[in-house]
């Protein structure tokens, strides 16, 4: 045998399966490449191991998770303002946060002092190098929402005579877009000389006046009948110094949905914290434009639909809500009423059919000529029902009897013409205001005798009637939770003339007790004297023999 010299480990890259004899050699896989961050310059050959610089901070925008080690590249975001022509400017910002404020005019007395102005620029004019006192100079004018005034200064000492304005001397033009058809723009005299406003639209034609008269500190010009989206022009006539502020009036609108409704629902305006709300239900079916005022202490963003004079069961109507503010002026106080921008669509349901009570019909037996039969279901708005007996025993004219009141039972003796022993088929239909409704399917009732002893009286509807056969309500308790300060309660479809409100805590004591007086429903904001304390309560409602139950929660 002769020996073979060679690398003997089979692990190495130079490995010789013929050598017998290890010569030392051997070279060992690693990372051969010099760029690598694990680089071996002893590897024999490469075994795939080899990683690469790159950053390696997790909270960088260029971190590389399989970066070997770090290279120094890593970038970070620096918030800050990055427009050069900025007041803040910053040269390290990478990312604008949005703070960026500009130069302009910060002296209050200047023509163009600009109150966003972040720093001043020098570029302040004073009289008479005026630019805005013809319409065409007019300068937008800022606008706050109702409560929020921004001053705008203005000297009028130098100004020119436009002839669009009636005001007499000197005046300056402003310019703004109306938010809602509600604006107020208030003139603080400031120097103690007369002042004149002018509002203009779009075409110059004069919208409203005021006077100041000196002395007396300030005006107020309180407008209603703009159109939101559209410029208005503001004239300033005077000689010396005033303070502006221009705020738009908040509109109302419809807080609920089109529906479909009954007439025993509610529908609400949306609540922006007006003095009243008007309600204008428009119909082409029936033709009627009705208006609808709530006022304060109660605004009453609540409307009950069977209140609507007009409105009828099956109709659609477009309704536009208005919002009545009671403003001051430099003569008190006046009501600015703010219109909608945006009508919405009333569905009303088509009218329900009614029929006779089931427990009155022929398959529960005959009725005495001296009790009651009852229609079914409740209408609203109805003022009369009208019943109609046609007899099918024998041939006979149907017999045509209206109720007299808005109450749905009717005593049978009361019916010229009705017979005991005899078999009628029974129809009812409501009436209203506006004229009959419709009948409802026949039923078959039977009559026998005598009368009785005395005759049934109906003093309470809901005491006579079946419990399938009350009009079912749906109490609302709104917010719940609240913070027992207050809560709204809305109860519809009562036929009992009082609704007892009554709420216990969770151990039963009584926190509240009290009657209310209405007419088919209750929608009512009760205030609390002594606010409740976090905890669930009780909420009964008591109508007649009528129970509704609600739980309630208080969290503070």
């Amino acid at each position: 045998t002769f020996d073979v010299p060679g690398c003997t480990n089979a692990a190495a890259c130079n490995y010789n399966a013929a050598a017998n004899v290890d010569d030392g050699s051997c070279t060992f896989p690693g990372c051969n490449n010099a760029a690598a961050c694990n680089y071996n310059p002893s590897a024999g050959c490469d075994d795939g191991s080899c990683t690469f610089p790159g950053c390696t901070d997790p909270s960088a925008n260029n971190y590389n998770p399989s970066a070997g080690c770090d290279d120094g590249s890593c970038t970070f975001d620096v918030p800050g303002c990055t427009n050069a022509s900025a007041c803040n400017y910053n040269a390290t910002a990478n990312v604008d946060d949005g703070s960026c404020i500009f130069p302009g005019c910060t002296d209050i007395n200047a023509c163009n002092y600009n109150a966003t102005a972040g720093c001043d620029n020098g570029s302040c004019t004073y009289p008479p190098c005026i630019i805005n006192d013809t319409p065409s100079g007019a300068i937008t004018l800022p606008i706050n929402q109702l409560g929020s005034c921004s001053l705008t200064s203005v000297d009028l000492s130098g100004s020119s005579n436009s002839s669009e304005s009636q005001g007499t001397g000197g005046d300056l033009w402003y310019a703004f877009v109306a938010v809602t058809s509600g604006a107020r723009i208030e003139v603080y005299d400031v120097s103690g000389q007369n002042v004149q406003i002018e509002l203009f639209d779009t075409g110059l034609n004069s919208v409203s006046y005021e006077n100041v008269v000196s002395g007396n500190g300030n005006e107020i010009l309180n407008v209603g009948n703009l159109v939101p989206g559209n410029t208005y022009f503001l004239s300033v006539t005077g000689s010396g110094l005033v303070n502006m502020c221009l705020q738009w009036i908040p509109d109302s609108g419809c807080n609920y949905g089109p529906g479909p409704y009954n007439l025993c629902s509610t529908f609400k305006a949306l609540w922006v914290g007006a003095n009243g709300y008007t309600f204008y239900f428009t119909s082409t079916t029936t033709n009627i434009t009705y208006s609808k005022f709530q006022s304060s202490p109660n605004p009453g963003t609540f409307v009950l639909l069977s209140t609507v004079p007009g409105l009828t069961w099956g109709d659609t109507y477009s309704v536009s809500i208005s919002a009545h503010w009671t403003l001051t002026n430099g003569a008190g106080t006046e009501s600015v009423e703010v219109l909608t921008d945006s009508p919405c669509p009333v569905i009303v349901n088509p009218q329900p059919l009614m029929v006779l009570r089931s427990s009155d019909s022929c398959a529960n037996g005959p009725r005495l000529l001296g009790s009651s039969i009852a229609g079914q279901p409740f209408v609203c708005a109805s003022i009369d029902y009208q019943w109609e007996f046609t007899r099918t025993d024998v041939p006979e004219l149907p017999i045509t009897h209206l109720r007299g009141a808005a109450n749905r039972f009717l005593t049978l003796s009361t019916v010229p013409g009705l017979v005991p022993g005899a078999t009628y088929d029974v129809r009812v239909r409501p009436i209203f205001a506006s004229g009959p409704g419709v009948y409802g399917a026949a039923t078959c009732m039977s009559i026998v005798g005598p009368t009785g002893a005395a005759e049934e009286v109906v003093s309470n509807p809901f005491a006579q009637a079946e419990r399938n056969d009350v009009v079912e309500t749906t109490p609302m308790i709104y917010p719940n939770p609240n913070t027992g300060t207050f809560v709204n309660l809305n109860l519809e479809g009562i036929e009992s003339e009082t609704v007892r409100v009554r709420i216990m805590d969770s151990v039963g004591k009584v926190v509240f007790d009290r009657v209310y007086a209405v007419e088919g429903s209750l929608l009512k904001e009760i205030t609390f004297d002594n606010p409740l304390a976090a905890g669930s309560y009780t909420v009964n409602m008591i109508a007649g023999d009528m129970i509704r139950t609600e739980k309630m929660m208080v969290q503070r």
